[in-house]
Protein backbone atom coordinates (compact mmCIF):
# COMPACT_ATOMS: atom_id res chain seq x y z
CA UNK A 1 0.00 0.00 0.00
CA UNK A 2 2.88 2.41 0.73
CA UNK A 3 4.07 1.92 -2.85
CA UNK A 4 0.83 3.52 -4.03
CA UNK A 5 0.39 6.19 -1.35
CA UNK A 6 3.90 7.66 -1.46
CA UNK A 7 3.88 8.59 -5.19
CA UNK A 8 0.42 10.14 -4.80
CA UNK A 9 1.53 12.21 -1.80
CA UNK A 10 4.69 13.27 -3.62
CA UNK A 11 2.66 14.28 -6.69
CA UNK A 12 0.30 16.37 -4.52
CA UNK A 13 3.22 18.14 -2.84
CA UNK A 14 4.80 18.97 -6.21
CA UNK A 15 1.45 20.20 -7.57
CA UNK A 16 0.90 22.45 -4.55
CA UNK A 17 4.41 23.88 -4.86
CA UNK A 18 3.81 24.66 -8.54
CA UNK A 19 0.46 26.31 -7.87
CA UNK A 20 1.89 28.33 -4.99
CA UNK A 21 4.48 29.72 -7.38
CA UNK A 22 1.76 30.92 -9.77
CA UNK A 23 0.57 33.78 -7.58
CA UNK A 24 0.68 37.04 -9.56
CA UNK A 25 3.63 39.18 -8.58
CA UNK A 26 3.06 42.82 -7.77
CA UNK A 27 -0.66 42.42 -7.18
CA UNK A 28 -0.55 45.74 -5.30
CA UNK A 29 0.85 47.49 -8.38
CA UNK A 30 -2.04 46.60 -10.72
CA UNK A 31 -4.17 49.63 -11.52
CA UNK A 32 -7.94 49.31 -11.96
CA UNK A 33 -7.65 49.73 -15.76
CA UNK A 34 -4.97 47.01 -15.99
CA UNK A 35 -6.86 44.47 -13.89
CA UNK A 36 -8.96 42.07 -15.91
CA UNK A 37 -12.37 41.41 -14.44
CA UNK A 38 -13.99 38.00 -14.26
CA UNK A 39 -14.67 36.50 -17.67
CA UNK A 40 -18.10 35.45 -18.82
CA UNK A 41 -17.12 31.86 -18.13
CA UNK A 42 -15.87 32.60 -14.61
CA UNK A 43 -17.99 30.80 -12.06
CA UNK A 44 -19.62 33.14 -9.56
CA UNK A 45 -19.45 32.23 -5.87
CA UNK A 46 -22.27 30.10 -4.56
CA UNK A 47 -24.41 32.14 -2.15
CA UNK A 48 -24.59 30.83 1.37
CA UNK A 49 -26.74 31.99 4.31
CA UNK A 50 -23.75 34.01 5.51
CA UNK A 51 -23.64 35.96 2.20
CA UNK A 52 -25.59 38.88 3.57
CA UNK A 53 -23.63 42.07 4.13
CA UNK A 54 -22.94 42.69 7.77
CA UNK A 55 -23.66 46.09 9.29
CA UNK A 56 -24.71 47.69 12.50
CA UNK A 57 -28.30 48.72 13.17
CA UNK A 58 -27.54 52.43 12.79
CA UNK A 59 -28.26 54.15 9.50
CA UNK A 60 -25.00 54.98 7.76
CA UNK A 61 -22.99 53.19 10.45
CA UNK A 62 -19.93 51.26 9.27
CA UNK A 63 -20.37 47.50 8.81
CA UNK A 64 -19.20 45.12 11.52
CA UNK A 65 -15.96 43.44 10.49
CA UNK A 66 -15.52 39.80 11.50
CA UNK A 67 -12.35 39.21 13.53
CA UNK A 68 -10.84 36.95 10.85
CA UNK A 69 -11.26 39.70 8.22
CA UNK A 70 -9.83 42.69 10.13
CA UNK A 71 -6.30 42.35 8.73
CA UNK A 72 -7.56 41.97 5.13
CA UNK A 73 -9.84 45.02 5.48
CA UNK A 74 -6.99 47.12 6.90
CA UNK A 75 -4.72 45.97 4.07
CA UNK A 76 -7.38 46.76 1.44
CA UNK A 77 -7.96 50.26 2.87
CA UNK A 78 -4.21 50.97 2.79
CA UNK A 79 -3.91 49.58 -0.74
CA UNK A 80 -6.81 51.64 -2.10
CA UNK A 81 -5.53 54.79 -0.41
CA UNK A 82 -2.16 54.19 -2.07
CA UNK A 83 -3.76 53.56 -5.48
CA UNK A 84 -5.84 56.75 -5.26
CA UNK A 85 -3.10 58.80 -3.58
CA UNK A 86 -5.42 59.78 -0.73
CA UNK A 87 -5.21 59.46 3.04
CA UNK A 88 -6.50 56.21 4.53
CA UNK A 89 -9.23 58.08 6.41
CA UNK A 90 -10.66 59.10 3.01
CA UNK A 91 -11.44 55.42 2.34
CA UNK A 92 -14.47 53.89 4.07
CA UNK A 93 -15.79 50.36 4.34
CA UNK A 94 -19.09 50.26 2.44
CA UNK A 95 -19.84 46.57 3.01
CA UNK A 96 -18.32 43.21 3.79
CA UNK A 97 -19.90 39.85 3.12
CA UNK A 98 -18.86 36.26 3.67
CA UNK A 99 -18.49 34.33 0.42
CA UNK A 100 -17.49 30.79 -0.48
CA UNK A 101 -15.31 31.33 -3.56
CA UNK A 102 -15.45 28.50 -6.12
CA UNK A 103 -11.64 28.27 -6.35
CA UNK A 104 -8.44 29.79 -4.98
CA UNK A 105 -8.61 32.75 -7.40
CA UNK A 106 -11.12 34.31 -4.97
CA UNK A 107 -13.40 35.20 -7.86
CA UNK A 108 -10.67 37.23 -9.63
CA UNK A 109 -8.89 34.83 -11.99
CA UNK A 110 -5.88 36.18 -13.86
CA UNK A 111 -5.25 34.99 -17.43
CA UNK A 112 -2.41 32.50 -17.64
CA UNK A 113 -2.59 31.36 -14.00
CA UNK A 114 -3.86 28.10 -12.58
CA UNK A 115 -5.86 27.93 -9.36
CA UNK A 116 -6.73 25.20 -6.90
CA UNK A 117 -10.25 23.96 -7.58
CA UNK A 118 -11.38 24.04 -3.96
CA UNK A 119 -14.11 25.96 -2.19
CA UNK A 120 -12.30 28.85 -0.52
CA UNK A 121 -14.17 30.64 2.27
CA UNK A 122 -13.56 34.36 2.36
CA UNK A 123 -14.97 37.85 2.08
CA UNK A 124 -16.06 40.37 -0.53
CA UNK A 125 -14.93 43.76 0.80
CA UNK A 126 -16.40 46.89 -0.81
CA UNK A 127 -14.63 50.16 -0.09
CA UNK A 128 -15.81 53.66 -0.97
CA UNK A 129 -13.68 56.68 -1.85
CA UNK A 130 -14.13 59.71 -4.11
CA UNK A 131 -17.82 58.84 -4.75
CA UNK A 132 -16.90 55.43 -6.21
CA UNK A 133 -16.80 51.89 -4.86
CA UNK A 134 -13.97 49.38 -5.16
CA UNK A 135 -14.15 45.60 -4.61
CA UNK A 136 -11.50 43.56 -2.86
CA UNK A 137 -11.67 39.81 -2.29
CA UNK A 138 -9.92 37.98 0.54
CA UNK A 139 -9.62 34.46 1.85
CA UNK A 140 -10.86 33.83 5.37
CA UNK A 141 -8.14 34.74 7.88
CA UNK A 142 -5.89 36.31 5.21
CA UNK A 143 -3.71 39.30 6.00
CA UNK A 144 -4.15 40.81 2.53
CA UNK A 145 -6.75 41.03 -0.22
CA UNK A 146 -6.95 41.11 -4.00
CA UNK A 147 -8.29 44.16 -5.85
CA UNK A 148 -11.01 42.86 -8.15
CA UNK A 149 -12.49 45.23 -10.70
CA UNK A 150 -16.01 43.95 -11.35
Amino acid sequence: MNRIVMPVVLALIVALALVAGCAPEGARDVTPTEQAGPTATAERPTPTPEDTPTSTDGVGAPPDVPADAEAAVAWAVADLASRLAVREDAVTLASIEAVDWSDSSLGCPQPGYMYLQVITPGYRIVLAADDATYAYHAAQGAESAVYCAE
